[in-house]
């Protein structure tokens, strides 16, 4: 009956599978994001990262760390032998930062300024059935930089024409449009979209917290949905070495949200995958902190005790690593359901 009815339903609609092999359901691959603390926040797993043929959305507010994110995850597809393309609506791109992240700047197409939304999603459409037609057999990344600067037909028109008319919403229904349209197109092809978006204090409501450039196009579609924060990291002499960057995945669909980090950038080495460990580390008792000291499980009682500042390096992560991972999936998963739920114990209010 069950095979019978698979093919029955195939005749109507030739995408149809079984769960377990539909590839709309399973994730065959995942991009690195340059930070093992990232990798957790969005996939639950440090050795993976950003989904393969997903929508992903880096959002927050200006110089947060979005673009150099975006340019980390381009390295590491390009490592993997993805074609990449860096869709550019701020005119922002510069190849010696590129370069500098580890984009081979050689291997990355770059499409500079689109006029508006409209004529974005009809680009990138286009884009996509090339892509089908011609080069299906090949690995696809397409970065937007950024949702938040791209305008509405109307505004472009008004502009033209010296009006001073507002939006009236329609900027808001492009950007709903752009996501039904290419969201189905890009997970048939397994066509990984990161895009990047800005976030500003709600002027009406100071304490709704940041609402997203887009409007509700931007939240309902992806399949996460980071959000980041950031602080300055200062030297004794004041000057400003870095950024500490606070992921928050605002909405998964791979593992559960609000999952939340640290990662630190230093302008002078980029971004150092171990930093933001600590705090899963000493969670799940692979690191334990003896004074102001930490000792790993892989430590004897003759090695010497770890200060903070000199815990991110290899030497001390990469053999308790695995074992961190281990730990790190079985706290931060789904659980299965049980059969008979546990009595709730605490009111809900």
């Amino acid at each position: 009956m069950f095979k019978y009815f698979l093919k029955e339903l195939k005749k109507i609609n030739p995408y149809v599978d079984i769960l377990s092999d539909n590839a709309y359901s399973n994730v065959s691959e995942y991009i690195n994001t340059g930070s093992l603390v990232l990798n957790y926040v969005c996939s639950g797993d440090f050795y993976k990262g950003i989904p393969k043929g997903r929508v992903v959305v880096l959002q927050g507010k200006s110089g947060v760390g979005k673009s150099v994110v975006a340019s980390c995850i381009v390295a590491d597809a390009q490592r993997k032998d993805y074609v990449c393309v860096w869709i550019d609506t701020e005119n922002a791109m510069d190849k010696d930062f590129a370069e500098r992240l580890g984009i081979d700047t050689t291997k990355i197409l770059y499409m500079p300024a689109i006029e508006d939304l409209d004529e974005f999603r009809n680009q990138v459409f286009k884009l996509l059935k090339v892509y089908e037609e011609k080069y299906a057999d090949k690995k696809l990344l397409l970065i937007l930089d950024s949702l938040g600067n791209l305008g509405s037909s109307k505004e472009q028109a008004d502009a033209e024409a010296d009006k001073k008319a507002s939006d009236m919403g329609q900027r808001g229904k492009s950007i709903r449009s752009l996501f039904r349209v290419l969201t189905p197109k890009l997970v048939k092809l397994g066509v990984t979209f990161v895009v990047i978006n800005h976030t500003y204090d709600n002027p009406m409501n100071p304490y709704a917290g940041e609402t997203e450039s887009g409007g509700e196009g931007a939240v309902y579609n992806p399949s996460i949905t980071v959000n980041f924060k950031k602080q300055k990291v200062k030297e004794d002499d004041k000057s400003i070495s870095g950024m500490i960057l606070k992921p928050t995945s605002t909405k998964n669909r791979i593992t559960p949200p609000f999952k939340t980090g640290e990662i630190l950038i230093s302008f002078a080495d980029g971004i150092n995958k171990y930093y933001g460990l600590l705090d899963l580390a000493l969670e799940t008792g692979v690191i334990v902190k003896e004074g102001n000291r930490f000792k790993t499980i892989k430590m004897t009682e003759d090695d010497k005790l770890i200060w903070e500042k000199n815990l991110y390096t290899p030497e001390v992560w990469e053999p308790i690593l695995d074992e961190l991972n281990k730990r790190a999936i079985e706290l931060g998963s789904y659980s299965r359901f049980l059969e008979e739920p546990k009595e709730i114990s605490k009111e809900i209010k």
